[in-house]
């Protein structure tokens, strides 16, 4: 009996020991989920405090801080704290999503269709992101290159290569099984309606790769008017004749530089002049994508 009692204490000590209670758990270090643009209004308190900032930057301590400011729309220390995370490390579609919240929310609409393009380069097919660009065009007409917001120019032409070669290698696979391997009648209609499939989808993914080889503003080459709305001029001067007004948001296409100049691509806003070239102010732009990454 004292050997079965004393077997018993050592088995409660070994549960103890082991049960979550006395164990710590490890830290999480999966940020928490970006809050969606479509949540309802939060009432801010009377005065937020925020954790101290520590150094370097701890991406998982930001995140959480500039949770805390967003909630209570503090915009500014939201602000700071998304961009030391951008800072820090990579960028995703949904830190550059909501930084183009916090922007619009600071009154800045030039910086916040700039972050909603980063969005769409890194996620093309983001309704949320869509709606917000959509939403701020409505109030401030920026132009485009882009005749919708929902474009094939945000597709990756390394994804469009990709699937091209494999629909083409996947049509002459089925054309040479359909003429030498002569397959039985059951077999051979599934197989013709794979081939029937496939080539229009061949076909469209070669228009895309072609399209996206003679691309006259391709993506990562696109800038900014990121400030408030500027005119694009005739001549490297204020003094000559403007060809266009850039809205805040607008894009263009840097050709060339001189001095606080930029010769630039225009979107010209018009069906019957879509694309003009004019000279910008180069303090007016900011890259669409500055980082080292090819689309």
């Amino acid at each position: 009996m004292s050997r079965f009692l004393s077997l018993l204490k050592l088995l409660l000590c070994l549960l103890l020991a082991l049960s979550p209670a006395g164990a710590q758990a490890p830290a999480d270090a999966t940020p928490p989920p970006v809050p969606a643009n479509g949540a309802g209004p939060v009432t801010p308190p009377v005065s937020v405090t925020l954790p101290k900032a520590t150094a370097p930057t701890d991406p998982q301590a930001a995140m959480e801080r500039a949770l805390i400011a967003y909630k209570a729309e503090v915009w500014d220390d939201a602000f700071r704290e998304f961009k030391a995370i951008v800072e820090s490390g990579p960028l995703s579609a949904a830190l550059a999503h909501n930084l183009g919240n916090v922007e619009y929310r600071r009154g800045n609409p030039g910086q916040a269709v700039l972050w909603y393009r980063r969005a769409l380069a890194l996620q093309p097919f983001s309704p949320e992101t869509v709606q917000n660009l959509r939403a701020i065009r409505k109030q401030a007409p920026f132009l485009s290159f882009d005749s919708s917001l929902l474009l094939l120019s945000y597709l990756k032409p390394r994804w469009i290569f990709i699937s091209t070669i494999v629909l083409a290698w996947l049509s002459g696979l089925l054309v040479i099984w359909l003429a030498w391997a002569t397959p039985k009648p059951g077999r051979r209609w599934p197989l013709v309606t794979l081939l029937g499939g496939s080539v229009p989808l061949l076909c469209l993914g070669l228009l895309l790769s072609w399209n996206a080889k003679s691309d006259p503003v391709p993506l990562a080459q696109r800038q900014i008017i990121s400030g408030k709305e500027t005119v694009a001029c005739a001549a490297p001067a204020e003094a000559s004749s403007a060809i266009i007004t850039l809205p805040a948001g607008s894009e263009v296409v840097p050709l060339e530089t001189r001095g606080n100049w930029v010769y630039c691509l225009l979107p010209g806003g018009e069906d019957d002049a879509p694309l003009l070239r004019g000279w910008v102010r180069a303090v007016k732009l900011e890259p669409l994508w500055p980082w080292p990454a090819q689309f």
